[in-house]
C-alpha cells in the first residue's frame, strides 16, 4: 500500500482537495490536486477554461493531466468531480487505491464550479452516482472534519 496512488474523487466541493491535503500530511506523502495542476498550466480558472474550449477538450485536458500524474508513486492525488466520465480515467488510477468521498449534498456547492447554469447539485449527483460507484474501491464520509475523515480512510486503508 505504501507505493499506491490514493485517489480521491466525488462531487464538487465535497472537500477532495482539503481532505486530500491532510491524508497527504499525515501519510508523509505527495499531494497533487488535477484542477489546481490545470489552472496553473492554464494559467485560468476551471470554470473558465470549460468556457472557453469546450466540455471535450475540457475532459481531453483533464486525462492528460490524470495520466501525468498517475505515474507518480504513493502520492495523494485529488481528482476534479467529473473525472468519472470517461472510462479511460479509470485506467489511469488502475494500481491505485480509489476513494470516495461522500458528503451530504446540502453541505456541496457549485458556486466557482463547472455547472453550466443549467443544473442543481441532486441533478448533477443523479448524472454521476453510478459512475462514482463503479469507480470507487472504498467510500469515506466526509461530513466531520477534515482530520476525522482522513483519520478514517487511514484505518480504513490499515495505514
Amino acid at each position: 500500500m505504501d507505493k499506491r496512488n490514493i485517489f480521491l474523487i466525488g462531487m464538487p466541493s465535497c472537500g477532495k482537495t482539503t481532505i486530500g491535503r491532510v491524508l497527504a500530511a499525515k501519510l508523509r506523502r505527495e499531494f497533487f490536486d488535477t484542477d489546481i495542476m490545470i489552472e496553473k498550466a492554464t494559467g485560468t480558472t476551471i470554470p473558465k477554461l470549460h468556457r472557453e474550449i469546450g466540455e471535450d477538450m475540457f475532459r481531453d485536458l483533464e486525462s492528460g493531466v490524470l495520466s501525468g500524474v498517475s505515474e507518480k508513486k504513493g502520492a495523494v492525488i485529488a481528482t476534479g468531480g467529473g473525472r468519472v466520465l470517461r472510462e479511460e480515467n479509470r485506467g489511469y488510477m488502475e494500481g491505485g487505491v480509489i476513494v470516495w468521498l461522500q458528503r451530504d449534498l446540502a453541505l456541496l456547492s457549485l458556486d466557482g464550479r463547472i455547472s453550466n447554469g443549467r443544473t442543481t447539485i441532486d441533478k448533477l449527483y443523479m448524472e454521476r452516482r453510478e459512475r462514482y460507484e463503479s469507480f470507487a474501491q472504498y467510500t469515506a464520509d466526509n461530513n466531520g472534519t477534515p482530520e476525522e475523515t482522513a483519520l478514517s480512510i487511514i484505518e480504513m486503508l490499515g495505514l
